[in-house]
């Protein structure tokens, strides 16, 4: 029998998150083709009546109002945003990120790939007008870099998986830094302690330890309805409540076993009686404590992770990456900024803080890894996408520099793709 190593134990719960999230990749890509069909194609008219059709709900002197494609960037990608606040908690809790020593490279590398690309961007683009999109060239992937990951298969270790998958949340950390300091607007002090008020209700109630999800949703709804009005970007929200699931189990091993043993008695039981009213309820019970065996953290993945690549994602695809490419906007010097930042100053800022984090001693290469692979996943870190154009349109509120930044987002992210994925392809020592 193979006796399995430390990483490989490491790396099981991640199995089952990789290839959500190579499926979510997919996912992207469809819709994105779709969105940049339909806006090309004779039929563009609906998809721009689409994007901008009111949803409107009144109540009295009371009128919200936005729209379709308004309501998909605050309202379903604060669920994105949540999930990443869950995936965050989790890594800090049992992750890389629990140990400050294996976390130190990412970290690095993590840092590097933020403030490379922010640099350059600015470096190359002078314009006033544009500058504030720095932020655009700080983000990564997630979901791209690991189906990009995926094609690759055992040519990258497990070692090389985690390190990419731990620089991404890292990045993840900054982006959400960045939008909340720099891209969030006028605040509107009541509305942000109602719905702080609505976070501490969460709070409380997560103490008491009640863990439907039903309730939590909707204080969630209430927290959020509230922060969309302060000014504050309501996808921190997200954040902030994934970070606050509970990650302990409610039983212990010991209680869970000893549990578990009474009822698998009671079925037995129940069986050699011929009992089926008490095997039901056994087998109830046992469904019942294996639900309760899990923390409120990994009940909260099970159920939102599907819905944010199944229907999040897709629909931000949808709403967001269709655009009418020209060469002007392929061509301009916004476009060209974004584009080599990603591209360029990605790989080189992981590349080169990673090189510094080995030098001071404060940090290893991952096993079987040299830097050759950590240009490979710096590459790969350069696939902004997602994150890219949600900044983007935080940034620019004029249409044509959101078009010029999403094409070089576009560009930067099918290059940075291809070269990783070429690059990480020719590693005769992977395993």
């Amino acid at each position: 029998m193979q006796q399995n190593r430390p990483i490989d134990t490491l790396s099981k719960p991640l199995k089952r998150f990789l290839n959500l999230e190579a499926a979510s990749g997919i996912m992207l890509i469809f819709f994105t083709v779709v969105a940049i069909v339909w806006a090309n194609s004779p039929w563009s008219g609906s998809y721009y009546h689409l994007l901008h059709t009111k949803f409107s709900i009144s109540v009295g002197d009371f009128m919200f109002s936005h729209s379709l494609q308004h309501l998909v960037n605050d309202a379903l990608m604060c669920i994105f945003f949540f999930i990443i606040g869950l995936e965050l908690k989790r890594e800090f809790a049992d992750g890389e990120l629990k140990n400050p020593k294996s976390a130190a490279l990412p970290i690095f590398a993590a840092l590097g790939g933020m403030v490379a690309p922010a640099l350059l961007f600015l470096t190359l683009n002078q314009s006033q007008s544009t500058q504030n999109g720095w932020g655009i060239v700080m983000a990564t992937d997630i979901a791209f870099a690991v189906g990009v990951m995926a094609l690759l298969g055992s040519r990258i270790s497990n070692e090389l998986k985690i390190f990419l998958l731990t620089l991404a949340v890292v990045d993840d950390i900054g982006a959400i830094l960045v939008i909340a300091l720099f891209y969030s607007g006028d605040i509107g002090l009541a509305s942000l302690g109602f719905s702080l008020l609505f976070v501490g209700l969460i709070a409380f109630f997560y103490k008491l330890g009640v863990r439907n999800l039903f309730f939590f949703a909707l204080l969630f709804l209430f927290s959020w309805f509230f922060m969309l009005d302060s000014g504050i970007h309501s996808t921190i929200l997200g954040v902030i409540l994934g970070l606050m699931a509970p990650s302990t189990p409610e039983h212990s091993k010991e209680s869970f076993f000893e549990k578990m043993e009474h009822l698998k008695d009671r079925f037995f039981v129940a069986v050699a009686e011929d009992d089926n009213h008490q095997k039901t309820k056994a087998l109830q019970g046992i469904s019942a404590l294996s639900f309760s065996s899990m923390s409120m953290l990994e009940r909260l993945e099970m159920f939102f992770h599907p819905w944010n690549i199944f229907y999040v994602l897709p629909l931000f695809a949808l709403f967001n990456a269709g655009f009418e490419p020209s060469g002007n906007s392929l061509f301009s010097p916004l476009s060209i900024a974004v584009a080599l930042a990603l591209f360029v100053g990605k790989p080189l800022g992981v590349v080169a803080f990673s090189y510094l984090g080995v030098y001071l001693k404060i940090a290893s290469l991952p096993a079987g890894a040299g830097f050759r692979q950590i240009l490979g996943v710096g590459f790969l870190a350069g696939i902004g996408f997602t994150m890219s154009i949600f900044i983007a349109a935080l940034a620019f509120n004029d249409e044509l520099l959101d078009m010029e930044a999403k094409s070089g987002i576009f560009m930067a992210s099918l290059l940075s793709g291809v070269v990783g994925y070429l690059v990480l392809r020719k590693d005769p020592d992977a395993a």
